[in-house]
């Protein structure tokens, strides 16, 4: 709702015609799995990745988040790459890693269409899940099993009993690729 509000009072400012309907944007990343160490570890990795390129070490300071990870930034601007994902509080990686069963992911995902996000870019975090004898890459399974509205699935993916999918007009998915270090 923070955000929402500041983009629907920067259109207001900008004198957009309908600045209450503006579009909004949210990177939202997303791990459908109820396995909170792996969320943790992975979800540590892409927080240092991105909470270290200087634009998004502002938005977060921005938000409030400085004292939260003045530790993590201090460790890796070091080089201590180790201690800098330790230092990430579990607190942090809950907020900004939507995770769960896929029914609990979605209710997420529509707290923030719910707030006023009309275009949710869920970008999937890439974790392992056993099919069978078969290790298949977790995206893809997911992404064969959701049921999405019939303008995104034109038919390429089989319908499932349960989604990941908020219900808005517009939606972008992705894979998080991730950063090795």
């Amino acid at each position: 709702p923070t955000v929402t509000k500041i983009v629907h009072d920067a259109a207001e400012g900008a004198g957009r015609p309908d600045p209450q309907n503006v579009e909004v944007v949210a990177r939202l990343f997303v791990a459908v799995t109820e396995d909170r160490d792996t969320v943790m570890a992975l979800g540590r990795h892409a927080i240092a990745a991105y909470l270290n390129v200087p634009v998004y070490r502002a938005f977060h300071e921005w938000l409030g988040r400085g004292e939260q990870l003045g530790e993590m930034w201090r460790l890796w601007g070091e080089g201590d790459r180790k201690a800098a994902l330790e230092a990430i509080p579990d607190s942090v990686v809950d907020e900004l890693i939507i995770w769960g069963s896929a029914g609990t992911c979605r209710e997420h995902l529509d707290a923030y269409v719910d707030a006023g996000v009309t275009t949710p870019v869920v970008a999937l975090l890439p974790l392992m899940v056993t099919v069978g004898p078969v290790a298949t890459a977790w995206p893809g399974a997911v992404l064969a099993s959701m049921t999405v509205p019939a303008t995104f699935n034109a038919g390429r993916l089989p319908p499932a009993e349960m989604s990941i999918v908020p219900a808005t007009e517009k939606l972008m998915v992705g894979v998080f690729a991730g950063v090795a270090f």
